[in-house]
């Protein structure tokens, strides 16, 4: 297969039990196949980190506005759409196949808004058991703590 954005050959990476293709040496996008970018959440964040060191050519220069083709489906077009709803990182959708394409900085963007993701739940329930021990002190009490 062939990258998308920059045209060099696309090399096998394996993450967890998932396999992608991945842009070594050249803009440092990753392909990855139907539904497996959604899995890739669901591996450990240190087995996700090492996509962030695909090996990049800076001198490499890539144009986002360009249409880029499916790598699979080489005849179809693929659509720039936003990751998710509250998202700021765009994946190139293949329609036909169901397959995404992620420019380098874009898998980085996906991985710092699912760490900030986790760190405000993690914050929200922190929140939640304080109010939870202060009620159970209250009723146990039948004193209201300040």
């Amino acid at each position: 297969m062939m990258c998308p954005a920059c045209g060099r050959p696309l090399t096998e990476k394996q993450l967890g039990s998932l396999h992608m293709e991945a842009c070594q040496g050249g803009c440092g996008g990753i392909w990855f196949d139907t539904l497996e970018l959604h899995e890739v959440r669901k591996e450990t964040d240190a087995a996700g980190e090492s996509f962030l060191s695909t090996e990049r050519n800076r001198r490499i220069q890539v144009d986002p506005s360009q249409p880029r083709t499916c790598p699979r489906c080489t005849d179809v077009l693929l659509k720039r759409l936003l990751f998710g709803p509250g998202s700021r990182a765009t994946v190139d959708e293949c329609p036909k196949c169901g397959g995404c394409w992620l420019d380098d900085d874009e898998m980085a963007q996906l991985r710092f808004e699912q760490s900030q993701l986790k760190d405000s739940q993690q914050a929200y329930e922190s929140d939640e058991s304080s109010d939870l021990i202060k009620y159970l002190y209250e009723v146990r009490t039948g004193r209201r703590q300040r």
